[in-house]
């Protein structure tokens, strides 16, 4: 189910970039999303992934699966909580072009989403993706996703909405996936002895998603004396 959500929301990226990408795994867990991000695009155009996660244990695991997939790529480890980052942490040179993963993420309550935005807004620079992914649990969780693609919809002139979708476990939603969908690759619910319940809706186990992918190109704005490597 998670990977076919992140697998759903990088479709909309580009296929290949004329330029070499970072990638930044906001509160990567065991690195998840950079896998299937690596298997979408190999090495080709990946200069650099950087982890974030509070977890030790989850962010050592992350680095070596990210290294499994590409054991020369330069890989950037922060062991640290969202609201604990600062600026000195993205102390880095940065690549033209950057994508940002959220993956199961943003719909949290323990973090400042205030302070995510400004971090981002006053470390990044140039053409930044945005892949946000969550389960649909409620209306409250999905706001929170939903505020902070609006913060850059709002300020920032160059925002470009790729894709925004949510699905439900509800009956009247449009259905999107389930195990036997993803597994067996067809929609003929009741066949299969684990997908017995369905209707005209869909399996009654369906999956659910809630998907932000924008894109904007974000200004230098960095104090060049904290991070003098910024530009390319």
């Amino acid at each position: 189910m998670h990977k076919a959500k992140l697998q759903s929301a990088l479709e909309v990226l580009p296929e290949t970039f004329e330029s070499n990408i970072s990638i930044i795994d906001w509160g990567c867990g065991q690195g998840f999303a950079s896998m299937v991000s690596l298997e979408k695009y190999g090495n080709a155009n990946i200069s650099r992934i950087i982890l974030i996660e509070p977890s030790e244990l989850a962010i050592k695991r992350a680095a070596l699966h990210c290294k499994k997939y590409c054991p020369e790529m330069p890989l950037k480890t922060i062991c640290k909580k969202l609201d604990n980052l600062t600026e000195n942490d993205f102390n880095i040179l940065q690549s033209d072009v950057t994508i940002h993963l959220f993956s199961n993420i943003l719909d949290f309550d323990g973090y400042s989403q205030n302070h995510l935005i400004d971090l981002i807004e006053q470390t990044q620079v140039g053409e930044n993706y945005f892949v946000c992914a969550s389960p649909y649990i409620d209306p409250i969780k999905t706001e929170r996703l939903e505020s902070f693609m609006r913060h850059f919809e709002n300020n920032n002139d160059s925002f470009k909405l790729l894709l925004d979708i949510t699905n439900t476990k509800s009956l009247s939603d449009t259905f999107w996936c389930c195990n036997n969908t993803y597994t067996q690759g067809n929609v003929n619910h009741g066949q299969y002895s684990n997908c017995n319940d369905y209707n005209e809706c869909g399996c009654f186990k369906k999956w659910t998603r809630v998907i932000k992918v924008f894109k904007v190109n974000l200004q230098e704005n960095y104090n060049s004396s904290i991070c003098p490597n910024l530009k390319t």
